[in-house]
């Protein structure tokens, strides 16, 4: 572990920069929170501990012009005052000189209270300009806040039950039948209703088909007795989609896609 000055090394600077400007501008756009400072994986612990402790222990020469530059100001402000100071004490002094010294006290606090003030303003507005340098980085329970839930990033709730079925008992309707089947455009529509009729002698979960509010048969009984017992709870909803099976000039049929969601 290398402690103290740390020599500048170009090679690994520009290694370091793996993406481009204009590749993190625009991940930055899109997530808030990418290259903050805490906000991402860590890959290698490790690697982080030793990175860390290096960065304590070692310094640059950037750091160290900067450190210089900030204390040369400093002083170059202090110095600066102080010969403000004595030029006003000799402006004063020589356009007084013929009065009584008791004279002079009012125009040296007038003096130091403008020049008080005007220094006052100057350090407020380097305070000012260096916190506008610092970016506005949003709060973690903001971003967490701004995330979509898990429903909203779902375009649609997967249903319960999900079959297509033939439509039995369509050629003793046959008239009705080729009247609602006429009637569907591109051979597929949902004007389906499905009607429970529990007064049937021979089936009491019978569920009879309307196509265009037009009788054509019903759903089988044999293979269906879960879809037939779920369409008897008013509970849930039934998508339905019909669409025109055609097995031969003699024969209607017609298949239904059935969709249940709670």
């Amino acid at each position: 572990m290398k402690i103290g000055y740390r020599k500048p090394s170009v090679k690994k600077s520009l290694s370091a920069r793996t993406t481009g400007r204009a590749k993190r501008a625009i991940k930055s756009s899109v997530n808030p929170v990418y290259g903050k400072k805490g906000m991402g994986l860590l890959n290698d612990p490790k690697k982080a501990v030793y990175n860390k402790v290096y960065n304590k222990t070692s310094y640059n020469v950037f750091d160290a012009e900067k450190s210089n530059s900030n204390f040369g100001c400093s002083y170059a402000m202090v110095i600066t005052v102080i010969f403000i100071l004595l030029l006003l004490h000799s402006i004063i002094d020589y356009f007084l000189s013929f009065g009584e010294r008791f004279s002079k006290i009012p125009f040296y606090f007038l003096g130091l209270a403008i020049l008080l003030f005007v220094i006052i303003k100057i350090m407020q507005k380097r305070i000012s300009s260096s916190f506008d340098e610092v970016p506005n980085i949003p709060d973690i329970d903001e971003i967490f806040y701004e995330q979509p839930s898990e429903k909203e990033t779902t375009d649609t709730e997967k249903p319960i039950f999900k079959t297509m079925v033939s439509v039995v008992g369509m050629n003793y309707r046959k008239e009705n039948a080729e009247k609602a089947l006429g009637m569907m455009v591109g051979n597929r529509t949902d004007q389906v209703k499905l009607v429970r009729e529990p007064t049937n002698p021979y089936d009491h979960l019978a569920i009879k088909v309307y196509l265009f509010d037009i009788f054509i048969g019903y759903i089988p009984r044999k293979g269906m007795k879960e879809l037939r017992k779920l369409i008897q709870d008013e509970s849930l909803t039934i998508k339905v989609i019909a669409t025109e099976d055609i097995v031969s000039d003699d024969d209607l049929n017609c298949l239904l896609e059935i969709e249940i969601y709670k």
